[in-house]
């Protein structure tokens, strides 16, 4: 079981910082306070989280605990992390999408952890009711497309890489067209964390029209050896009109697995609170821009070099790909900066391909963690200027 022990720096302080404890692991830090009405002990679990998935059940036991010890009603666990989500839910914790998550504590129960079950293979997900869950979180119409024949199912879970894989239909009840989604037919998918990427493509979708009406399939899959080996979080197939993520980011007992294979963490872990986008979020965003630049490239050729010069513009070189050279051991002066400045308000992935660079830059625009940076907001003044949002 993990312990709650206030830092000793916050001990009498409200709200109080704790650290979960697993052992001699800290497995996490959260910040608790009572609301105004004394009625819910709202919690917020710093990010990063390393527990597994039977420490997160662990915890959300022990908030529950806690809550009943000084009368709390209700408790409010606000975090994005997707194994400490899934607990919450097995454990009957009510949850939106991006929401807090919430469980009375004053009734006769406390949520029982989840039983630990890493060792044992997952069986089949229950698709229909997988696509129920997705409708009702994403609030747009899912339903499951069967395979035609056995040979078709076989196919699926070849190219995808798992023995079986389930495709649903997403309408996004908004006159568009509608999305195919593929997951792998497994019981421990988590499906919030599916949710969230429909609901980021949908959310593009809407926004750039035209520049991405060609997609037509996100998939979470293991389709390459880069999606496989872990190298690769996510993969745009342009010419297929598919994005492919990591599938082992939405399967519970992967993840589960990896966190059991971490090192220890001693002593206080420097988290910062919670992002309000996770990271498969930040992916599927980067890997949209990949689909969106390459009709851009396809279809307003000319546009697209301009806008890549006045990104370069605004690092003080002609292109932005005179800011990627700079990484050349031989570049001019000006172009080493450009490099310098495109790895520090971007990051070192966005130094390495223009392709990339602009990516990286529509995935912090999209989906903002922190302050914008200057090459960043101009780059979302530039996508505004040449995908001009609809009326």
């Amino acid at each position: 079981m993990v312990q709650l022990r206030p830092d000793a720096d916050d001990v009498g302080d409200e709200p109080t910082t704790f650290g979960v404890w697993s052992g001699d692991r800290r497995v996490a830090t959260l910040v608790a306070q009572v609301n105004a009405s004394a009625s819910a002990l709202e919690v917020t679990v710093a990010d990063p989280v390393h527990a597994t998935l039977t420490e997160c059940g662990d915890l959300l036991h022990a908030v529950v605990t806690r809550a009943r010890d000084i009368a709390a009603r209700q408790v409010e666990v606000t975090t994005v992390d997707p194994l400490l989500r899934q607990a919450a839910v097995r454990a009957g914790f009510e949850r939106t999408l991006r929401g807090p998550l919430r469980c009375r504590a004053d009734g006769t129960t406390v949520p029982s952890p989840p039983a630990p079950d890493s060792a044992d293979p997952p069986g089949p997900a229950d698709a229909g009711q997988m696509a129920a869950t997705l409708a009702s979180l994403t609030g747009v119409g899912v339903v499951v497309v069967p395979a035609s024949s056995w040979i078709s199912r076989m196919a699926r879970g070849a190219v995808a890489g798992f023995a079986g894989m389930v495709k649903c239909s997403v309408d996004p009840q908004d006159g568009g067209r509608a999305l195919a989604l593929t997951v792998p037919n497994r019981s421990d998918v988590i499906l919030e964390s599916v949710a969230l990427t429909v609901d980021i493509a949908l959310g593009v979708r809407r926004r750039f029209g035209s520049a991405i009406d060609h997609l037509r399939t996100v998939s979470f899959d293991h389709s390459s050896h880069g999606l496989k080996g872990g190298r690769y979080a996510g993969e745009a197939h342009a010419n297929a009109s598919i994005i492919s993520l990591n599938a082992s980011y939405v399967l519970a007992l992967v993840l589960d697995e990896d966190r059991r294979n971490r090192p220890a963490v001693p002593g206080r872990d420097l988290a910062f609170l919670p992002p309000a986008f996770t990271g498969l979020e930040r992916t599927a965003a980067h890997e949209l821009w990949h689909q969106i630049e390459a009709t851009f490239e396809a279809r307003r050729y000319g546009a697209s070099i301009e806008f890549r010069r006045r990104l370069g513009a605004h690092l003080g070189v002609e292109t932005l790909e005179h800011a990627i050279r700079g990484r050349e051991h031989d570049a001019p002066a000006p172009w080493r900066a450009a490099q310098r400045r495109l790895v520090d308000e971007v990051s070192d992935y966005g130094g390495s391909l223009p392709g990339e660079a602009t990516a990286e830059m529509f995935e912090q625009w999209w989906c903002p963690v922190r302050q914008l940076s200057p090459v960043v907001r101009h780059f979302g003044e530039l996508v505004d200027e040449y995908f001009p949002a609809p009326g």
